[in-house]
């Protein structure tokens, strides 16, 4: 994976944590 890949990858994980 590329770091925008992992990025956008524990972004996205974060949100979903978040929003719960």
């Amino acid at each position: 994976m590329t770091w925008l890949n992992i990025n956008t990858h524990f972004a996205s994980r974060y949100l979903i944590c978040a929003s719960k």
